[in-house]
């Protein structure tokens, strides 16, 4: 029978009593040094698993020919009073793929902000390169407001209305517009009677251009000259 005490100071005590410091005993047990540490002072939250404290505790206790069955108990009898008082294992359930695995952790594991501020700073430097970056390559974008595409008329002008990203140049049928204020723009243009494709060109300053067209017809009403006013 095993003498009184935690199953720590008894494995400590053993180890002693033939004189073997924990290297000599790492050496032959080939449990690492680090882990003979932890379980001769009783700190078995820092050992990998529960399992792992078992099998451990079970080679140590063989090589320093001490009951390892009783061990074994000892270190249960210990470990499920602890968890009573929810001061050791306690048990966290994650989702890999289609299994659920269990895995032990310290309950009061510290939460890493040197960490988190770290990934955060790299997530905001990665958005800014991506948005730049989408800013090189992709077209400039444009939407045409009025007038509609294949829209019929009665009057000799119309006005072309629309929005753009800004730092972006606007042209209609080649002329650069210069009202285009917060991204929007508009432009009177007269009209020919008959079809009339009107085209708005969006151009970046990396010379990347991005081309609409809306086709309007224009109808001269019967009994109006067909003499198209100046602006």
């Amino acid at each position: 029978m095993l003498k009184s005490g935690t199953t720590a100071n008894l494995l400590k005590k053993a180890r002693e009593a033939k004189n073997l410091t924990i290297k000599e005993a790492s050496l032959q047990t080939k449990i690492s040094e680090k882990y003979l540490g932890i379980i001769e002072n009783g700190e078995y939250e820092k050992l990998p698993s529960p399992t792992h404290a078992q099998g451990f505790l079970r080679n140590y206790a063989v090589y320093l020919g001490l009951d390892a069955e009783e061990i074994i108990l000892k270190f249960k009898g210990e470990v499920s009073f602890l968890e009573q008082d929810k001061r050791l294992f306690h048990k966290k359930t994650v989702r890999h793929g289609h299994k659920l695995l269990t895995r032990f952790n310290l309950p009061n594991r510290k939460f890493d902000i040197r960490r988190f501020w770290f990934c955060l700073f790299g997530f905001l430097i990665l958005l800014y390169l991506g948005w730049g970056l989408k800013k090189m390559i992709f077209p400039p974008t444009i939407s045409v407001e009025e007038p509609p595409n294949n829209s019929k008329v009665f009057e000799s002008f119309i006005f072309v209305k629309g929005r753009v990203a800004k730092e972006t140049v606007v042209m209609i049928k080649n002329d650069v517009i210069e009202n285009v204020a917060d991204g929007r723009f508009e432009e009177k243009i007269l009209l020919t009677p008959g079809l009339n494709v009107i085209t708005i060109t969006a151009k970046k300053k990396n010379g990347q251009i991005t081309v609409v067209e809306r086709t309007v017809f224009y109808q001269i009403p019967s009994g109006n000259s067909t003499t198209t006013p100046s602006l």
